[in-house]
């Protein structure tokens, strides 16, 4: 697929707007096999009840191409249960992977991080997601430490 990368804008996710909440929501489920928390794809019921929470942990931004909702970037502001600070999360709709919107969508949204004063930035991803893996070490990201997790019991 080819890219206008002018095309591309990253804005902060707006609590109120349906159409982020939806469409943030909708990447995230097109995304589910890549979740270190879930592999269950989540209802729109619990989506909402974490979108009402999530505001004041971290900074939300959508991904626009074309002025249409197809990916998010998401960094944790403090320290959580489930999260470093400084943690990103991001999805890129399928439609969009492996076409370079993720990583033009990841530089400007870098560049938005310095202006408010970031100067650090976690990734993790599963063992499995190479694709996450060849993204965030493509973006100049430093392999930091292994975690080893065992379920001993479903």
């Amino acid at each position: 697929m080819n890219i206008d990368f002018n095309q591309i804008k990253i804005i902060k996710a707006e609590k109120e707007n349906e159409m982020h909440k939806k469409g943030i929501w909708v990447v995230y489920n097109q995304n589910i096999e890549f979740n270190l928390i879930t592999t269950e794809p989540i209802t729109y019921e619990n989506h909402c009840k974490w979108w009402e929470s999530v505001f004041e942990q971290e900074f939300i931004y959508i991904i626009l191409y074309q002025s249409v909702l197809c990916g998010y970037i998401r960094l944790t502001k403090k320290r959580t249960r489930n999260k470093e600070k400084n943690e990103i999360s991001i999805a890129i709709s399928k439609k969009y992977h492996k076409s370079g919107l993720g990583t033009y969508a990841y530089s400007i949204f870098e560049k938005e991080m310095i202006k408010i004063g970031i100067t650090e930035i976690i990734a993790l991803t599963d063992i499995r997601n190479l694709g996450g893996q060849k993204f965030f070490e493509k973006n100049n990201f430093k392999k930091g430490y292994i975690k080893y997790i065992k379920k001993i019991k479903d």
